[in-house]
């Protein structure tokens, strides 16, 4: 298990959701009904879903709740495009949040890979030992 706490990219992903949670005006429900609230539960999955991880017992698992992660930091850049095109977020608000989207994107991607080479060892360990214990059971022709 692993604690979030220490992990970077969980505290960007914090940043980056408490970041749209103030730039998002309340306003914004009249022209877009839904998609304030959509990119907010959005961005709070990003960080649910590293800390969900965290507490798995697995890399595999790990890496599993990291694909969900990127997937909803990738819903959360749909959305931010979508309420900067309709005029809730102006240009410099939307710029500033998708270099943050960017950059917590660019440090998912090689913990992600991280963990799932970790995975990939841990399944070649077990191959070899069950390679070795195999053999070592088989009997011996005497010469």
């Amino acid at each position: 298990m692993r604690n979030p706490h220490k992990l970077r990219v969980w505290h960007l992903a914090l940043d980056l959701a408490t970041r749209i949670i103030r730039a998002f005006p309340r306003s914004a429900e009249s022209r877009a009904p839904g998609l304030r609230a959509q990119v907010i539960d959005a961005a709070n999955s990003v960080t649910d879903n590293i800390s969900e991880g965290c507490g798995r017992s697995s890399n595999a698992e790990f890496v599993h709740f990291l694909d969900f992660s990127i997937g909803s930091l990738n819903e959360v850049e749909s959305q931010l495009a979508q309420a900067r095109k309709i005029g809730v977020l102006d240009d410099p608000s939307y710029a500033q949040l998708r270099r943050r989207a960017i950059l917590l994107s660019r440090m998912l991607h090689p913990l992600r890979r991280s963990a799932l080479h970790a995975v990939a060892l841990q399944m070649n360990a077990k191959k070899r030992g069950r390679a070795v214990r195999r053999g070592s059971r088989r009997k011996r022709r005497k010469a």
